[in-house]
């Protein structure tokens, strides 16, 4: 590395670190994991969706103080410093971050930062659908509750999951998060790659009750929406 790199790698972590400085990215993080630790365990829809009203409150309550500085970072005319906070705010905000960057990258007359918010999007989404398959089990857990609050309508998801399981088909874990992440999309992003869910499903539900069950529930997901679509079809004369 020559001493120019050296000094501008130190420039980008001494900027990094002053956007991130005192806020609550830990806790946040934490609180996720809990979030989607508890959903897991909760069975009942009703008590589950208790649980997911409980734990977004203490989420937002977590990120009251992360919020201000990653925002004057995306508001910055340095476009340097625009990209770092992109990047931060991805991990820091799970929650609202994806739609963030996604309406920054539609919205920002500088071609160079719309083309790098639309990159780290699926660069993040990417480094989460790999930690779905971490031996760490909190890393996991935050990874699927990352994906189903930030890319939930996301239409290429459903097919980057399957390809990540069929790469990792010895990770039971991995597997078991990618059907739990499944589950929890929109059917806006399921439907268009219905058939190979499907497909996936049926390969997949074979290696244990918990997975045949989120496997059973993203069927249900689909087939509801494919009544409602048939439902509001015009009718013919």
């Amino acid at each position: 590395m020559t001493q120019d790199n050296g000094k501008d790698w130190l420039d980008v972590v001494q900027a990094l670190g002053s956007l991130l400085s005192g806020i609550a990215v830990p806790v946040v993080v934490f609180v996720a994991a809990q979030k989607a630790d508890q959903l897991q365990q909760v069975s009942d829809e009703s008590a589950r969706l208790r649980q997911l009203e409980q734990s977004d409150i203490s989420v937002r309550v977590a990120q009251a103080n992360v919020i201000p500085p990653l925002i004057d970072g995306l508001l910055s005319t340095d476009p340097k410093r625009r990209k770092l906070a992109i990047n931060a705010i991805l991990i820091a905000l799970p929650d609202d971050g994806p739609r963030l960057v996604r309406e920054l990258g539609e919205q920002s007359e500088d071609e160079d930062v719309r083309t790098y918010a639309a990159n780290a999007l699926d660069t993040r989404k990417d480094q989460l659908v790999a930690d779905l398959y971490a031996n760490d089990k909190t890393k996991r857990q935050v990874a699927a509750q990352a994906l189903v609050s930030g890319y939930r309508n996301d239409t290429k998801l459903p097919e980057l999951l399957i390809k990540s399981a069929a790469n990792n088909k010895g990770n039971d874990d991995g597997v078991y998060n990618s059907v739990v992440v499944m589950n929890g999309l929109s059917s806006t992003a399921l439907l268009p790659q219905q058939t190979k869910v499907e497909s996936f499903l049926g390969a997949v539900e074979t290696q244990g009750p918990k997975t045949r069950q989120q496997a059973d529930l993203v069927r249900r997901k689909l087939a509801q929406a494919t009544s409602k679509d048939l439902s509001v079809a015009p009718k013919g004369n």
